[in-house]
């Protein structure tokens, strides 16, 4: 009823339309299903969705997140006589998520509330209302306090560091890492005089009884002029030793005074600095309140899932899976179960894909050496000391899960290094 901008409406009045909000480049649309009572409402239509509570809602990308949690009103409704003119404010302001990588650890705070934890996905987005004060931290991408003040706050811009899985795991409740592509390896062709360092990959390749682990014949050099070795000893920072090659533990010796043999000291050079002194490669911590312990008994994820035994292209080891990891990407068996059998889970190579393009990381049983024999469990260094002469580890076999192990520090071990972003 009426023709002029201060004409009096009465009754409902339904708008059925498409509201756009445009940040940059990015346009989101989303269809407007507005139900006004001008006697109720002066004259003002009111969403018909319902405005966030003051807790954080999640959606998978930023346009589910406006549609879904959008909270728009039309105001200054008015009529011309040829058209309605009507202004739409949004009460809502989001984080968009873009990343190359899966599993980042955030906590978001509104107003004075409790704070929450969200693993973020590569792509995702959180919604909160306007006119909260919304403050974000994350250690793992370095925002320390910071106040949302924009309609649409972007987190991106990262890339995964190179020779890494792109899933993020918790080593702590303040810390996230990211796992090195497959096992350190260390290859010669000069019977052990140099070495060159790498990472085996795919994840599930390995030695073990094979190559130059079986042909080390002192502290340092192999008696084949070409080989690469994959199991190495624990070497305390008392060892009289000083080549490259012992320092990091390839030698066939059996003597533990040789390997430091001191209770808790430090390792005579991290694994991680074969890559250079500054390198921001690293071994985990062991002993039950290191860093092997909390991934595989402590951390939460978004699924409860930390582990999984399986067997990966015919290989035997233990299933690792990122803090956000989705049973929606694969449905594994018996996950978290220290006593479960390797063939709870067969893994075949197009699926092991699927898993690690979601962060998944598979530590192969690669083997444990002891001189230069090799058997066929599950077993990787930390980078803490026991009391002499022994050192802790990770072992895994086929009836036990042990992330809190420790072991003489001869024994040849796996390692598998691990880095910040």
């Amino acid at each position: 009823e009426g023709k002029t901008s201060d004409a009096t409406f009465s009754g409902e009045l339904t708008l059925n339309g498409t509201a756009e909000l445009v940040v940059g480049t990015t346009k989101l649309t989303a269809t407007l299903r507005n139900t006004v009572d001008a006697t109720k409402n002066e004259g003002k239509p009111v969403s018909s969705i319902e405005p966030t509570t003051s807790s954080v809602k999640r959606a998978s990308s930023l346009q589910e997140a406006f549609e879904k949690y959008g909270y728009l009103t039309a105001e200054n409704f008015t009529y011309d006589g040829d058209g309605t003119q009507i202004s739409l404010v949004q009460h809502t302001r989001f984080i968009a998520v873009n990343l190359p990588f899966s599993g980042a650890k955030i906590t978001v705070k509104v107003n004075d509330g409790t704070e929450q934890t969200f693993y973020l996905s590569k792509e995702c987005a959180l919604a909160f209302p306007a006119d909260a004060t919304v403050t974000v931290n994350s250690t793992t991408l370095g925002i320390s306090n910071h106040t949302i003040s924009k309609a649409v706050t972007w987190i991106r811009n990262r890339t995964t560091p190179a020779s890494c899985i792109s899933g993020l795991f918790s080593v702590a409740a303040d810390k996230q890492v990211f796992f090195s592509k497959g096992n350190l390896m260390a290859e010669t062709t000069d019977y052990g005089k140099t070495w060159k360092w790498m990472f085996h990959f795919p994840q599930y390749s390995y030695y073990g009884n094979n190559g130059a682990n079986i042909s080390i014949d002192g502290n340092g050099s192999v008696s084949v002029p070409n080989g690469i070795v994959d199991l190495f000893g624990w070497v305390g920072e008392h060892t009289a030793w000083t080549t490259e090659g012992a320092i990091h533990g390839i030698s066939n010796s059996t003597n533990a005074s040789e390997y430091g043999n001191v209770a808790g000291e430090s390792l005579k050079s991290d694994w991680g600095k074969v890559f250079g002194e500054d390198s921001p490669w690293r071994t985990l911590t062991g002993g039950s309140s290191g860093e092997w312990a909390y991934l595989f008994n402590i951390r939460t994820t978004t699924s409860d899932i930390r582990y999984a035994k399986a067997t990966v292209c015919g290989k035997a080891g233990v299933i690792l899976l990122p803090d956000d990891w989705s049973t929606s990407t694969y449905s594994l068996n018996k996950t978290n179960t220290s006593d479960a059998a390797f063939t709870e889970n067969s893994i075949d190579a197009s699926t092991w894909g699927t898993l690690q393009a979601a962060g998944a990381v598979f530590l192969p049983a690669a083997g444990r050496r002891f001189g230069t024999g090799v058997d066929g469990v599950g077993s990787y260094w930390s980078s803490t000391a026991n009391s002499a002469p022994r050192a802790y580890d990770l072992y895994f076999s086929s009836d036990v899960v042990l992330p809190a192990d420790d072991s003489d520090r001869h024994y040849g071990y796996s390692v598998r290094l691990v880095r910040g972003l």
